[in-house]
């Protein structure tokens, strides 16, 4: 399927479109490191989806170009605010939208034209701007294809996933703590 432009023409909903066949949503407050965040969330999410490295990449970078222009537009409004990444993953093509709180209208920069992008605005006020990277064709690609080997199995014979004790262990939590922070410089 593809998105077209007369997309937003309809009434918006938050609700996930129902041909979509996995979607993720991330909402961060609107500062600066937010745009890493959602460009970590959308590489993230796509490797995991077994998208290629070309189109991760692409995406990442759109996905950091939107959140960028989300938190200015936000900032400019001296107000704190949210911003939401949405990945919807519709079999042919990839749709990532970043919502936030401001209405006016975004301006593209620099238009690639791999890209088809456009923009709404939603019931609940502000702007999503959305863009749609097409997929390539794989030899097996079809529209039957089940995407369940995603999700994990769990053997029968194993019964249910045992408990686990919390631990009070300040080492651990201090080299996690610093692993994070790692994540957030680059």
């Amino acid at each position: 399927m593809t998105i077209t432009a007369e997309r937003p023409t309809a009434v918006v909903t938050s609700q996930t479109p129902p041909d979509v066949r996995l979607s993720t949503e991330l909402t961060l407050v609107a500062v600066s490191t937010a745009v890493g965040c959602a460009g970590r969330l959308v590489r993230c999410t796509l490797q995991d989806w077994g998208i290629g490295r070309t189109e991760v990449k692409a995406a990442e970078l759109r996905t950091a170009e939107l959140a960028t222009n989300a938190v200015q537009a936000i900032a400019a409004s001296h107000r704190l605010n949210v911003i939401s990444i949405r990945v919807l993953h519709f079999g042919r093509s990839v749709v990532i939208e970043v919502k936030d709180g401001d209405p006016r209208p975004p301006i593209l920069q620099d238009p690639h034209p791999d890209f088809h992008w456009d923009y709404y605005l939603p019931n609940g006020g502000g702007k999503v701007v959305w863009f749609e990277l097409g997929l390539p064709r794989r030899p097996l690609d079809d529209d039957t294809v089940e995407l369940s080997w995603l999700l994990p199995l769990r053997h029968p014979k194993y019964g249910s996933a045992l408990a686990m004790e919390a631990e009070n262990d300040p080492e651990l939590l201090q080299r996690v703590r610093d692993g994070l922070r790692a994540l957030d410089v680059s």
